[in-house]
């Protein structure tokens, strides 16, 4: 997690897949031998391809906050001088820009281990898709039965969000996002807007999606 260090550069490939480019500033403090503290800053560079590259163009700007989870990659090219360099740089999975005053954590159901993120969180934003005739995915299902209980969400600031098929299944489309509202207001939790319902993919549904996660 750091600062946007200088504003995303966006280029297309020759197949026309956008590619964004732009480096992190990230604070590094530690203890010399001698015990005093020392900083530093490095500067991460990162790289967003497809959908999420012209979102981080639009929307990333020099300075803002960001929380940046990918894999790293090294790369090489040749420079001017016909000298080989390598340049290590992530590439994002998943961005997730930082509100003033917030950090971002994102947790799969199946990896939340205990209910600390929850507890800790100022919003919660849960989300799920909508399986079969208007189900809970598989795997979300041991959490919303065991895990969603008043002492946990009683008196939260709560979101839901879900994804569905609306074309197959026109009468069924974002019923998970519906059962989940329904379960936080049980618990006596605070939803603070309505469920945002994505139709298809998220990166097709960009702009709802912004301007519900702008409304939060």
């Amino acid at each position: 997690m750091g600062n946007v260090a200088r504003d995303p550069e966006i280029r297309y490939t020759a197949t026309q897949r956008a590619v964004a480019s732009f480096s992190v500033a990230v604070n590094r403090s530690w203890k010399d031998q001698n015990g005093e503290m020392r900083e530093e800053v490095c500067f991460i560079p990162v790289v967003v391809w497809g959908k999420g590259a012209e979102v981080c163009e639009r929307y990333l700007k020099k300075g803002g906050g960001i929380l940046v989870e990918g894999r790293i990659n090294v790369r090489s090219y040749e420079a001017k001088t016909g000298e080989k360099r390598y340049v290590t740089e992530i590439v994002a999975d998943k961005i997730a820009e930082t509100m003033t005053g917030y950090d971002v954590q994102v947790i799969y159901v199946t990896d939340a281990k205990d209910d600390t993120a929850v507890k800790e969180a100022d919003l919660v934003l849960y989300g799920c898709s909508t399986m079969g005739l208007g189900e809970l995915q598989d795997d979300f299902i041991p959490y919303y039965e065991n895990r969603m209980t008043p002492a946990l969400l009683k008196g939260k600031n709560v979101a839901v969000f879900g994804l569905g098929d609306k074309e197959n299944y026109e009468d069924y489309f974002c019923w998970a996002a519906d059962i989940l509202s329904k379960k936080v207001t049980e618990c006596g939790a605070n939803l603070v807007c309505p469920p945002l319902k994505v139709d298809g993919e998220p990166d097709d549904n960009e702009a709802a999606v912004v301007a519900w996660a702008q409304a939060l």
